[in-house]
């Protein structure tokens, strides 16, 4: 079927390589299933067209005048989708994007026929206002095996289930490449199965081992470079090629990127304008030249961005990951070697699971560029071979819920009283009965932890049992919106029953569940201990040690530490840093609302704390930071010349600002009219 059969207005067909455009079988089989009124499961490869499907099933809900969701896993991907789905808005779609910000309501449904949004933020409108998804027709569901995740995979599944429960009539759309028990799955949501392998960029599957790959048809070839790494790596570099290379540590990922660096004789210039505060960049810089980089959680959000971008437009040949980069943005190369498939975990190694594996290897082969992909997995030993095979001739691991995780039992039986879809011990239980856990494991495995969920809940004052079922209080309903664990807003609670200070309250965010915390090193226990004696904290488990050393990073955040101070006196990263900002950002938010209603003399003190983490400054420049392009450091660089309020910025002259270091001409002229634009809008 040519994509003009689809009946499509023809602004839609030129979407996709014009009306002539051939469809695969399996997406032509999943539009004929969402036609014919079905919810659908499509499991196919990497870049086989999941995309087409969806958006087909997106004009077809707005034909019927319905809204449609489009959910992602990350915040990165949110973007990257919203991007590519503007074109939508040529058909006349109000195309939008809604990421963070979890207590905000859910009008941008409201406002707009598609919204694209990570499942957290999908999963806090139904906390808020379930009613929305009565407007909702379509949900796409990207990724959907990630359900089987312990920390995402509740989120996802709670929304499709409460979403449906709201709306019987809403239809799914779940996209997925790796998904074994697909059949569960299908049946779960009540859906046909689209399953294929096919791939429109063929894929080579291979191992190499000491000096040479075996490929999955049992053909073998030699490597003339020799017995390493780089010879592998050359194979497909000297041919034009891109490489992936998967290891298991961030420092395993920058010394193999050194190693590949000095056996290149590739020349590549890098914009020498690129600021990062310093922290990796000489190093980096020096590999990119050589078309080769490291990629990993550590670096800035700016320094990814960056090695992504130069790897799309082909200006970098190989960059050595950590499995992060695989569940992140699309970012496809002619070759991908999974060099590790071992990772340390809770002390001890353990085999990265075949689901993780198989992520990795889908990234080979680039449409557009590729007639053909390349998959390998890098083997050592006899054993290492051995499991090379296990990974490239079985199945990948089924997906299972763990939705009847206690903490996570708690988070939702308190959502589900908030948001009145359960208000009683029997509500709730028919509610986990419709649940992808109750299917895989049964209701009985769950149906002791619910009361022990809701008698925390009672206890602890977030709801009150009346005739009619439990009710939340203003607490109750105010954690509900905020979109927090439970346990974390205890910990918040129990900080403002004390007395309050910066540093207790950066430790008190620290403590809580919701947190992301930093290892520790035994040569920063004593500090970690001092810390905590002054905060008047009397355990001093491994919890509270991490924690510790969170709010110490922190603290020097919002006191203007230079970033390659901060990273070099704890042993992490920008990227560390930049995750420890963003997630205590939210709980200071929290903890400034939750304030308004329990301490309400010191709401205004946590107010400036969430403001000073979000931007990373004093309180001196905070009124600086509100201009459009003005962070912490060109704030601070303003205050230095004098310019300390934004009155003075507007009326100030373009050759003033220029000569502030960080301010080029043009960026000068920028801050001085988004000042202005601040100015009019307060009416000053």
């Amino acid at each position: 079927m040519r994509v003009s059969d689809l009946g499509h207005p023809g602004e839609f067909l030129d979407l996709f390589g014009g009306r002539d455009f051939e469809l695969y079988g399996h997406q032509e089989e999943a539009i004929e299933d969402f036609r014919s009124g079905h919810n659908v499961l499509l499991s196919v490869p990497t870049a086989a067209g999941k995309t087409l499907v969806a958006y087909s099933a997106i004009l077809d809900t707005f034909a019927r005048g319905m809204k449609s969701i489009y959910i992602v896993p990350l915040k990165a991907l949110a973007s990257e989708k919203f991007d590519e789905m503007k074109r939508l808005r040529s058909l006349g779609m109000r195309v939008s994007i809604s990421v963070g910000d979890y207590d905000s309501p859910p009008s941008v449904i409201r406002e707009n026929d598609v919204v694209v949004m990570t499942g957290e933020k999908a999963d806090s409108f139904l906390h808020h206002d379930p009613d929305v998804f009565q407007d909702v027709g379509l949900i796409v569901a990207d990724e959907v095996h990630l359900i089987g995740e312990r920390k995402r995979g509740p989120v996802l599944e709670n929304v499709l289930t409460g979403a449906r429960l709201v709306n019987p009539d809403l239809r799914v759309v779940a996209l997925s490449a790796t998904v074994s028990n697909y059949g569960e799955i299908a049946k779960w949501l009540g859906a046909r199965s689209v399953v294929s392998d096919f791939r429109p960029v063929k894929l080579r599957r291979g191992i190499y081992y000491r000096g040479r790959i075996i490929y999955d048809d049992q053909s073998i070839e030699n490597l003339p470079k020799g017995n390493d790494l780089w010879g592998l790596v050359w194979k497909f570099v000297s041919g034009g090629g891109q490489v992936l290379i998967f290891v298991n540590s961030r420092r395993r990922a920058e010394e193999t990127a050194r190693v590949l660096a000095d056996a290149s004789s590739r020349e590549t210039e890098i914009d020498e304008d690129y600021d990062d505060d310093g922290m990796y960049q000489e190093d980096l810089f020096d590999l990119m030249r050589k078309g080769v980089a490291y990629h990993h959680a550590g670096l800035s959000l700016e320094q990814r961005a960056l090695i992504e971008k130069m790897f799309r437009e082909r200006q970098l040949d190989v960059i050595v990951a950590t499995p992060t980069l695989a569940a992140g943005v699309n970012l496809p190369a002619r070759a991908v070697i999974v060099r590790d498939t071992t990772r340390f975990t809770d002390g001890h190694t353990e085999y990265i699971p075949s689901i993780e594996v198989q992520q990795m290897l889908g990234r080979a082969g680039r449409p557009g560029y590729d007639t053909q992909g390349y998959a390998i997995i890098f083997a050592t030993t006899p054993a290492g071979y051995d499991r090379a095979r296990a990974y490239l001739t079985g199945e990948t691991e089924p997906v299972v819920s763990s939705f009847g995780n206690p903490e996570r039992v708690r988070f939702n039986c308190l959502a589900l009283v908030s948001s009145r879809l359960a208000n009683t011990l029997e509500k709730i239980e028919a509610y986990y009965s419709s649940t992808l856990y109750s299917l895989q494991s049964g209701i009985e495995r769950v149906r002791p932890i619910i009361p022990a969920a809701l008698d925390f809940l009672e206890r602890e004052g977030f709801i009150r049992e009346w005739d009619d079922g439990y009710r939340p209080t203003q607490f109750g309903k105010e954690v509900s919106d905020l979109y927090i664990d439970p346990e974390s807003a205890v910990v918040l609670r129990e900080y403002l029953a004390g007395t309050t200070s910066v540093d207790r309250a950066l430790l008190a965010i620290s403590l809580t569940r919701d947190m992301q915390t930093l290892r520790y090193f035994e040569s920063e226990v004593d500090t970690l201990w001092s810390f905590l004696e002054e905060c008047s904290y009397r355990s001093y488990d491994d919890t509270a040690l991490k924690a510790a050393k969170t709010a110490l990073v922190l603290r020097d955040w919002i006191e203007e530490v230079p970033m390659r101070q901060i990273c070099n006196t704890y042993a992490i990263g920008p990227g560390d840093v930049q995750s420890c900002a963003s997630s205590a950002e939210w709980m200071a938010y929290s903890l400034w609302k939750l304030s308004t209603i329990i301490k309400r003399e010191s709401a205004h003190e946590h107010q400036v704390l969430y403001r000073r983490i979000s931007e990373g400054v004093r309180e001196d420049i905070l009124a600086l930071t509100v201009i459009r392009g003005v962070g912490r450091v060109r704030a601070r660089r303003l205050k230095m010349a004098g310019l300390d309020t934004v009155e003075k910025v507007a009326s100030a002259g373009i050759d003033k600002i220029a000569t502030i270091p960080g301010f080029s001409t043009r960026l000068a002229a920028d801050t001085i009219r988004n000042a202005s634009i601040i100015l009019r809008r307060m009416g000053t």
